[in-house]
C-alpha cells in the first residue's frame, strides 16, 4: 500500500468529516428504515455501480435516492463507511450478531457487487486476517455456504481461500464430535468438497515429488518382508559413524552403517507411497 503523504491528509480527514454529514450531500442511500444523505462525488469516483444509478434517466437519478433494503442495514452501513474512510471495523457490528469474519465476506460480495474494487481489496484482506484466527468459530461454516451460493467475480478467490483455511486446520475441524457447525456446510455443499478434494489430490502429489527428491541418501531394505513390498527409505542427513540405523518397518533392528552400505540405492524406483522418509 503506498504511503499517504502529507498533503493529502488533510483530503482524507476531510472525506471522514463529511460522512454522516448532510451539508453538500447530493444523495440519499435507504435501507429498511434508514438512510443516509452522502455525497455522489465520493461514491461515484470508487463505484461504477453508483456513478451510472446517478447519470441518464435512471429513476434514482432524477429523485436522488437509491435503495439498498435488499443488502440488510448493518452491511450498507458498513459498506458506505469504507467509502468515506477507506477502513471499516469488522467487529463494529458484533453486538447486534453479525459476525466479523461474515461481514467481511459479505464485503467482498458488495464491492463486486457495486463494482468498488477499493471495498473489494480491502474486505479480502480484512477477512484473510480474521478467519486464521476464527477458523474454528461457527462463522467459518457460514462463510463457506455463503462463498459456494455466490457467484460474483470474487467467488473463486473466496472459495480458494476457505479450502485452504479448511485443510491447514483439517484435523481439527473434521474431528468426531466436535465443529458441527463447520462440517454441516461441506454436507451441504458438494462443490466446496470437490474443490477440497480436488486441492488435496495436488498437495499429495506435490509431497510424494518432494520426498522422492529431497536431498539425503536412499536404503532399500534387504528384510523378507521388505524386500517383498519393496521397501525403500530415505535419511534426510548422513548419520554419525557409529550411529545404528534402524529399518522404518523394524525388520533390521539395530544395524551399523557397514550394513547399510551394501544397500544403498541411488534413484529407486519403487512407488512413492513405499518410499519413508526418516529424520
Amino acid at each position: 500500500m503506498s504511503k499517504v503523504t502529507p498533503a493529502a491528509l488533510p483530503l482524507a480527514q476531510g472525506l471522514k468529516n463529511i460522512f454522516m454529514d448532510e451539508k453538500y450531500s447530493d444523495l440519499s442511500i435507504s435501507c429498511g428504515e434508514r438512510a443516509w444523505k452522502v455525497h455522489k462525488l465520493v461514491l461515484c469516483t470508487q463505484s461504477s455501480f453508483f456513478s451510472t444509478a446517478c447519470e441518464g434517466e435512471f429513476k434514482e437519478a432524477k429523485e436522488h435516492k437509491i435503495d439498498l433494503s435488499d443488502d440488510g442495514v448493518h452491511f450498507v452501513s458498513t459498506m458506505l463507511h469504507s467509502l468515506y474512510h477507506f477502513d471499516y471495523d469488522d467487529a463494529h457490528h458484533v453486538k447486534h450478531g453479525v459476525d466479523p469474519v461474515v461481514l467481511n465476506v459479505r464485503m467482498v460480495m458488495a464491492g463486486d457487487k457495486y463494482f468498488s474494487t477499493t471495498l473489494r481489496d480491502l474486505a479480502m484482506q480484512k477477512l484473510k486476517m480474521r478467519i486464521t484466527a476464527d477458523w474454528d468459530k461457527a462463522s467459518f461454516g457460514a462463510a463457506i455456504t455463503m462463498a459456494y451460493s455466490n457467484t460474483t467475480a470474487s467467488a473463486g478467490k473466496l472459495r480458494a481461500l476457505l479450502v485452504e483455511v479448511a485443510q491447514n486446520n483439517a484435523d481439527v475441524l473434521f474431528g468426531d464430535g466436535v465443529h458441527l457447525d463447520f462440517q454441516k456446510a461441506p454436507r451441504e455443499q458438494p462443490d466446496f468438497m470437490f474443490d477440497y478434494s480436488k486441492k488435496t489430490a495436488v498437495i499429495i502429489a506435490s509431497r510424494k515429488f518432494a520426498i522422492k527428491n529431497m536431498a539425503g541418501q536412499w536404503y532399500q531394505c534387504p528384510g523378507r518382508s521388505c524386500t517383498q513390498f519393496d521397501v525403500t527409505f530415505k535419511i534426510g542427513q548422513t548419520p554419525p559413524k557409529n550411529f545404528h540405523l534402524n529399518c522404518p518397518m523394524r525388520c533390521s533392528m539395530n544395524k551399523d552403517q557397514v550394513f547399510w552400505k551394501a544397500h544403498v540405492v541411488k534413484d529407486p524406483e519403487a512407488p512413492a507411497s513405499q518410499h519413508i522418509k526418516v529424520g
